[in-house]
């Protein structure tokens, strides 16, 4: 199919849209941007910062022992001095560690399916998982446990993080 012009000529030298009609003051593709442009502006939702990402939903929160509260929408890598691993995006937490019982990079919580889960990196001195009446349980490197809320971490230090539930501590 081919786009004629408002006189049936193809092409014929006018500005013209075979969807729409005729554009007389501007072309086609001008017309087009245009209309996004028309658009955007309209919007009663548009953000007054453009660049910023859409909001991520919260999973669940972290309590550290040091009061910090720490709200997972994403991976968060906590370690005595964190540093991002390739190919990870991860948010960063330092952690205190006199003794340096917490490894640099010690452990990531992260949503999953709905949840968090934590995923051992390995730490020297581990990661112990602590859930109501049960034995603590170590979690070794590379392996992924499903969290609830109430467990408690136990990262070394006297350093702990406690899951809570997506709105806060319970």
């Amino acid at each position: 199919m081919s786009a004629t012009g408002p006189d049936g000529q193809p092409g014929a030298g006018h500005d013209y849209d075979a969807l729409w009609a005729p554009t007389t003051l501007r072309p086609v593709e001008r017309a087009a941007v245009r209309a996004v442009r028309d658009d955007a502006a309209e919007s009663p939702n548009q953000s007054s910062q453009p660049n910023q990402p859409p909001a991520q939903p919260v999973w669940g929160t972290i309590v550290v022992s040091t009061g910090e509260v720490v709200a997972v929408s994403g991976d968060i890598l906590f370690g005595r001095a964190p540093r991002a691993i390739p190919g990870r995006d991860c948010r960063l937490i330092r952690l205190p560690s006199p003794t340096q019982a917490i490894s640099r990079n010690h452990a990531i919580v992260a949503p999953r399916d709905g949840g968090l889960v934590i995923e051992g990196l390995g730490a020297l001195n581990g990661t112990r998982l602590r859930r109501g009446q049960h034995p603590p349980y170590l979690i070794g490197r590379g392996q992924v446990v499903a969290l609830f809320p109430a467990d408690v971490l136990d990262l070394g230090d006297d350093v702990t993080l406690t899951v809570g539930p997506p709105g806060g501590p319970a």
